[in-house]
């Protein structure tokens, strides 16, 4: 996000506030609608693509240009500022200038640890979220400290085998029958 936005300007208010959420810039951090679906400004209702030959090992069971592990069948750009019912995985601050200063190391490898870690991790799930889980979860999730530490589990086990998910599910597959599960 850093290369169009620099939110580290907007440190000084919680990210849902952000002028970057009006309907003339991205769209709602979270949409008031069921699905989540950016249904207002530029933004609104812009299709995920679908089937890709230039990325074909980037999508989910649907043919859905997105993470694997992310079974969601609605083929839109979708936010909401809540992870596992906690608002922006309870730190709804964006990165700050002195936090990017203290992590640029004097190596590359390490200016792009930090990059792909806590100075833009972050941002993905404040304004991403992470929801349709059971209640059970999100109970347990609320009394975690970094309750994003459950929405990576899930890829982190993916990645390690452990989390299947089917290879295919048609459009009309139902959510619930299309979902990841142990190996």
């Amino acid at each position: 996000a850093a290369h169009y936005w620099d939110y580290t300007r907007d440190t000084t208010q919680p990210c849902y506030d952000s002028n970057a959420f009006q309907d003339d810039w991205f769209g709602p951090n979270s949409p008031g609608n069921e699905l989540h679906v950016i249904d207002t400004g530029r933004w609104a209702y812009t299709s995920i693509v679908k089937n890709s030959k230039i990325f074909p090992d980037f999508k989910n069971p649907y043919g859905l240009l997105r993470s694997p592990w992310n079974t969601n069948p609605v083929a839109y750009v979708m936010r909401y500022n809540r992870t596992v019912g906690v608002l922006a995985d309870d730190n709804s601050n964006f990165p700050t200038c002195s936090e990017f200063a203290m992590r640029m190391g004097d190596s590359l490898g390490t200016i792009a640890a930090a990059l792909n870690g806590e100075l833009h991790g972050p941002i993905h799930i404040m304004v991403g979220g992470h929801w349709d889980v059971s209640s059970i979860w999100e109970k347990v999730a609320s009394h975690m400290d970094f309750p994003d530490s459950f929405l990576l589990l899930g890829k982190f086990l993916w990645r390690q085998g452990f989390v299947r998910l089917p290879s295919f599910c048609s459009d009309d597959t139902p959510h619930a029958e299309c979902m990841p599960h142990s190996s």
